[in-house]
């Protein structure tokens, strides 16, 4: 054999053997490859939803709430609804939402989606369209009742306020900008707001969220993650006129308080100090040398109101302390019934959730370093306009 016969002879086998190996190499890593395919795909437990969650606590959370978030949205949706509102002569057009109260019609919604409306038409998740009328509406609360002739709806569950803490996840239903059927997810911001009306007067405990709400959106629910409503979406602070992160729902306290007496008598009649006051604070204590640093600063006294027939004082002079202008001079409430009152919204919220037109209450007060008692018997809340 020639030196050349050899070489190519020694080349055959060295590239057979190379063969060889790389195929063993391929075998063993295909089997490789086959056992842990066979050991993630053995027993369909292993990739249930169940086991994720197990094997991967982190997720547990997200999965966990989107799936109740689906579930929520499909038994709460059918029952709020879009409502059309024409009003007046000019025949112009409001949107609103709503939401079943009960089962034979009965619908609650904002005041101010239904103000002055001529004709209200109620649009239904199923396409159905119904006429609707006003049974009764409340501008302090901005709560009112409609009704259409239609039966077996399905009525949202109620929530306590007493349950709501910051932090807590919120849902949003309604139709923002006429978008039927959006929902919206945030969390309780904070509870017991003062919210201020067009009407002069304030909605106490009044429930923020960030969960996004816009104009369309007015009157629809706020829920808690058990689907129980737990406030009527009711307003946005904004510069823009569309949501900036910091919307309002009248609380369903509110709600449960005021919607029978819409049903049964058309309005509610709420209750009356008559007073205007502001919260105490170190510098109107030590401007006016008095140690109550906390409780309400009677400013003005309506005349002929529950507290000017009670003689309470109203303030004499005014002076600027921190740059704003105070009335002094006046009572300071520091009680009622014998529970303390910290601030403004204390007062308004207690005298609303606690008391009735002809119901007799007991006001501590400071008045000139002293500390008296002053029998009060609420009074009817004026309608807008009607006070001195």
């Amino acid at each position: 054999m020639s030196l050349m016969e050899l070489r190519e002879k020694n080349s055959l086998i060295n590239k057979k053997n190379k063969l060889i190996t790389l195929f063993a190499l391929f075998l063993i890593l295909g089997v490789s490859i086959g056992f842990n395919l066979a050991f993630i795909t053995r027993g369909p437990e292993l990739i249930t939803r169940e086991k994720i969650i197990e094997t991967t606590p982190i997720f547990e959370g997200i999965i966990g709430e989107t799936y109740e978030l689906n579930k929520l949205y499909e038994e709460i949706s059918p029952s709020v609804v879009l409502i059309e509102t024409m009003r007046g002569t000019d025949r112009s057009q409001r949107q609103g939402s709503g939401f079943i109260y009960s089962e034979d019609g009965y619908i609650i919604t904002n005041q101010h989606v239904i103000e002055e409306g001529r004709r209200i038409r109620v649009t239904f998740p199923d396409g159905k369209i119904e006429e609707a009328e006003i049974i009764g509406e409340d501008v302090y609360s901005d709560i009112a009742v409609i009704k259409v002739d239609r039966e077996n709806l399905k009525p949202i569950p109620r929530g306590s306020i007493d349950e709501v803490k910051p932090g807590d996840t919120t849902i949003a239903l309604g139709n923002p900008f006429g978008l039927e059927g959006t929902i919206t997810k945030g969390i309780i911001s904070q509870k017991n707001r003062l919210l201020n009306t067009e009407a002069g007067f304030s909605i106490p405990n009044v429930i923020q969220t960030d969960a996004a709400i816009n104009p369309g959106n007015s009157g629809g629910p706020l829920l808690n993650m058990r689907g129980e409503i737990i406030g009527i979406n009711t307003a946005i602070r904004t510069e823009t006129g569309t949501f900036v992160g910091v919307g309002f729902a009248v609380s369903v306290s509110t709600m449960e308080r005021v919607v029978p007496s819409l049903i049964e008598e058309g309005e509610y009649k709420h209750p009356w100090i008559g007073i205007r006051g502001r919260p105490m604070n170190p510098q109107i204590a030590k401007e006016i040398d008095s140690n109550q640093e906390k409780g309400v600063l009677v400013s003005e006294v309506v005349r002929n109101g529950p507290a000017d027939k009670a003689g309470l004082k109203e303030g004499t002079y005014t002076k600027k302390i921190w740059e704003e202008e105070i009335k002094l001079g006046g009572d300071i409430i520091t009680k009622i019934d014998g529970t303390e009152m910290m601030n403004m919204n204390d007062l308004i919220s207690y005298i609303a959730q606690h008391t009735e037109p002809g119901q007799e209450i007991t006001l501590t007060i400071e008045r000139e370093g002293e500390i008296k008692q002053k029998q009060l018997t609420m009074g009817e809340r004026p309608e807008p306009g009607e006070m001195n």
